[in-house]
């Protein structure tokens, strides 16, 4: 998500345990590319403690697709999951 500031925009990745609808973890940058997202999963690893075989669900944007976040993801024996373009947005409303 892009956040307008009086410096330019500010991307905003978040980690959200849908379970409780707590942000477990967040990360800032002034791009949406892979190690944004990379960097919040990292953290949400480091703050609680991720059931193994947990899955993450995200939409199907190229970021959330790389080889690069699967191996996050991997080493943290998290499962991906993936619904169509759009589809995490009208989860959340």
């Amino acid at each position: 998500m892009g956040v307008p500031t009086w410096q330019g925009w500010v991307y905003l990745a978040a980690v959200i345990d849908c379970y409780s609808t707590t942000v477990i973890a967040y990360a800032m940058d002034d791009n949406h590319k892979t190690p944004l997202i990379s960097t919040a999963i990292r953290r949400a690893a480091r703050n609680e403690r991720l059931v193994p075989g947990a899955i993450f669900y995200t939409d199907r944007g190229g970021n959330h697709t790389s080889y690069e976040f699967g191996k996050v993801l991997a080493g943290r024996d998290l499962r991906r999951s993936m619904g169509r373009t759009g589809d995490l947005l009208r989860l959340m409303r």
